[in-house]
């Protein structure tokens, strides 16, 4: 039985079959047409109005996206203030940036080629292969043995370097099949080291894009505001009707986790500031850090992040009917989730990107939060690709820097540097903070990590 009462049938045809490879599912209960609203012809009718009728018998506390928390207390929004956020998002032809460029594009196509699939599936077999026959107690049975092989194979990632998101959009065309989800637009980015030729562009670290002539920013204890990361919204403008500024500055009072921590509202502080500004700070007009952080800056990337929550989720099932436009596409988008699961290790971030990123809805950590506003933007943890072990090489840990990076117990180390890890912007274990914008133009954040 499906939510609601619906029931289906797992018995493949050639017009139920998905393009994830499992047996499609064969509506066979007008209880479904009724509930969402489907004319004869496949179109939905009055599919809200039903669904909001039928709300009050199911539990509606249900994720704004969660889709592999089924069961947690989540708090996001109600089916209503899901529909209304979904509206927001403007829906022409959002998969087309401006032709003039603020970021580099990422080249996924060149790093799809160097992190290619097959050969990381290859490489991960052959490692575990040669740790059976060095270790062969460490494995009971053949079983264990594919476990081992599943978890080292590729599999979602947070994102910071070109493997991580190469790996990700291969898996993501694996999984879909040529087939299509609901999703939201998202730009992700992908991190450069060092500071980028254009200043106002996406970074964490290093010179912001500052107005000489606005006073530096200051905490309540008086002392100067730490910069830490800048969100430039100028190619993501097709993503939002209006917002306050091009470029997001956010600044925090000394460093995370030992000056403040996510219970206190006022250790952030975000200002906005158009990209006309010509006259910036210098390294030399800056104060004194608390939290030096290595400078980076993001090449920007056009994707989705797509819905794949389950189908007892009713406000998962208003969205999803939104999006899919007939029962078809829509019984389609149930089997595609049972495929993701089944298929990788990690697939909530395959589903959903996590890191930083502009738009695409929030890759909650934790059980989703009801946060005023709606998402604008997360900034992810930088925590680029490294070598685990020495057959398996992750060259380009930053888009500028081949060097494979080796993790220390403090940092990173390459052919030519170590790299302390309090110096790489860190939420807690690998957290991110997530931006919210309310119709007052207040930001209000939160943050979570594992």
């Amino acid at each position: 039985m499906g939510g609601n009462g619906v029931e289906f049938s797992r018995e493949q045809s050639e017009e139920t079959k998905t393009g994830w490879g499992l047996t499609g599912i064969k509506h066979r209960d007008t209880k479904a047409r009724r509930i969402f609203g489907w004319q004869d012809n496949g179109a939905p009718a009055a599919g809200r109005e039903n669904l909001a009728a039928e709300k009050s018998r199911v539990n509606t506390r249900t994720a704004y996206e969660a889709p592999f928390a089924t069961g947690r207390r989540i708090a996001a929004a109600t089916i209503g203030g899901i529909l209304r956020d979904s509206e927001r998002f403007k829906t022409g032809t959002i998969f087309q940036h401006p032709n003039q460029m603020i970021h580099e594009r990422v080249d996924i196509e060149r790093w799809s080629k160097l992190f290619p699939l097959e050969s990381l599936r290859k490489e991960a077999r052959e490692f575990v292969e040669s740790r059976r026959k060095a270790s062969p107690h460490a494995y009971k049975n053949k079983s264990e043995v594919e476990r081992h092989v599943k978890l080292m194979s590729p599999g979602g990632e947070i994102v910071t370097s070109p493997h991580h998101l190469a790996v990700v959009e291969q898996l993501r065309a694996e999984w879909l099949g040529g087939g299509e989800l609901p999703g939201f637009p998202t730009d992700v980015f992908v991190f450069g080291r060092g500071e980028p030729p254009d200043r106002s562009v996406t970074k964490a670290g290093g010179l912001p894009f500052w107005p000489k002539a606005r006073s530096w920013p200051a905490g309540k204890s008086g002392r100067p505001l730490n910069f830490v990361a800048q969100f430039c919204f100028a190619d993501s403008s097709d993503l939002y009707d209006s917002l306050p500024g091009d470029v997001l500055i956010v600044f925090a009072d000394g460093r995370y986790g030992e000056d403040w921590t996510e219970g206190d509202v006022g250790a952030l502080r975000f200002e906005w500031v158009n990209r006309s500004e010509s006259r910036l700070v210098e390294s030399g007009d800056i104060p004194p850090s608390r939290w030096e952080l290595l400078p980076v800056y993001g090449e920007i990337h056009r994707t989705k992040d797509y819905l794949t929550g389950g189908a007892w989720e009713p406000a998962w099932w208003a969205l999803l009917l939104k999006k899919s436009k007939n029962p078809h596409r829509f019984l389609h988008g149930l089997g595609a989730r049972r495929a993701l699961e089944t298929a990788y290790h990690g697939p909530w971030r395959i589903a959903v990107i996590e890191g930083t990123k502009i738009g695409g809805i929030p890759r909650w950590i934790q059980p989703a939060e009801k946060i005023p506003g709606r998402f604008l933007c997360s900034l992810g943890s930088v925590d680029p690709a490294y070598q685990i072990v020495e057959e398996i090489r992750r060259p380009y840990p930053f888009t500028n820097f081949e060097a494979p990076l080796i993790r220390r117990r403090r940092g990173f180390r390459s052919e030519e540097e170590e790299i302390d890890a309090d110096r790489l912007l860190m939420w807690g274990d690998a957290g991110s903070l997530f931006l919210f914008l309310d119709d007052d133009g207040r930001i209000h954040w939160t943050i979570q990590c594992y």
